[in-house]
């Protein structure tokens, strides 16, 4: 599970744990076991005037997409740790093993998150889609009753003010 914010890609120790990850199996494999999260802007860091203007879903999409585009541009080079003897050490590894091929992994999570995210979208805009039309065939199928029940009246109606 990795809780990504916005800081998460200039960390060298969080990169460190999804390198290993990526290191020791296949890209398949790793891209299968990682559930990436993108942690929300909190609210309050948002101007009041931007609260009004947007939906909270458009705000937690505007904040996942600014984790997301960190990611798609991830390089290894611009994180760094607190320690520089750490970071050195660290550097030398991931250098080794090959920064480049790591980068590249970081950028494909992001675009496999994105990708995901697109699709269940999608689904939820076509699910929503369906049910309001559902609703609208409804209310045409009672509109539809409802005149001909007033057409059967109608001529109850007649046929008794004729008797």
């Amino acid at each position: 599970l990795v809780l990504c914010g916005s800081t998460y890609p200039s960390r060298l120790w969080c990169a460190w744990e999804l390198f290993t990850l990526f290191s020791f199996q296949g890209h398949k494999q790793a891209l299968a076991k990682v559930e990436l999260l993108p942690l929300l802007k909190p609210l309050e860091q948002h101007s009041k005037f931007e609260r009004m203007l947007k939906s909270a879903e458009d705000t937690k999409k505007e904040s996942e997409d600014a984790v997301l585009n960190n990611l798609l541009s991830f390089d290894v080079r611009e994180s760094h740790c607190y320690d520089p003897n750490e970071e050195c050490n660290l550097r030398n590894v991931i250098n080794a093993v090959g920064g480049n091929r790591f980068n590249a992994s970081i950028r494909k999570l992001a675009e496999e998150v994105i990708t995901v995210r697109n699709r269940r979208d999608k689904k939820e805009r076509t699910t929503a889609f369906t049910k309001t039309r559902g609703a609208q065939q409804l209310l045409e199928a009672g509109a539809q009753a409802g005149a001909q029940a007033q057409q059967r009246w109608d001529v109850v109606r007649k046929s008794m003010v004729s008797m």
